[in-house]
């Protein structure tokens, strides 16, 4: 199954309009149930305020959507059941290795599936 990014100025408004978010550091997550999309969308963004060089944002970009791949397994399957709209916000103004970002990423997502369990 293929990771379909998110796309589109009204959908990223939506999210950040009426999205419920969790956080961990540092990584902040939005969220929002679509039923009307076919899979999950996840889009990833890193704040110029965050990171000012445009080298070290995408770096960061290409990490993150690497460990997506990576993990596809654990991750896309629980998403595209639930038919959930994601944008994924770098907040640090470091680099972390890749490593550092995968644990966060796989915690975010961990607390994700347990506030949408309740």
């Amino acid at each position: 199954m293929k990771i379909k990014r998110l796309k589109g100025r009204d959908l990223i408004r939506e999210l950040f309009a009426v999205g419920k978010s969790t956080s961990s550091f540092p990584l902040y997550m939005r969220y929002n149930r679509k039923d009307e999309i076919g899979d999950c969308l996840i889009g990833i963004s890193v704040p110029k305020k965050a990171l000012k060089r445009a080298v070290d944002r995408n770096r960061v970009k290409r990490q993150l959507w690497a460990i997506l791949h990576k993990n596809q397994d654990c991750i896309i399957t629980p998403l595209n059941q639930q038919k959930t709209t994601i944008m994924i916000v770098y907040c640090s103004n470091s680099l972390l290795n890749t490593a550092q970002m995968e644990s966060a990423l796989l915690s975010l997502i961990d607390l994700w599936k347990e506030n949408t369990k309740k």
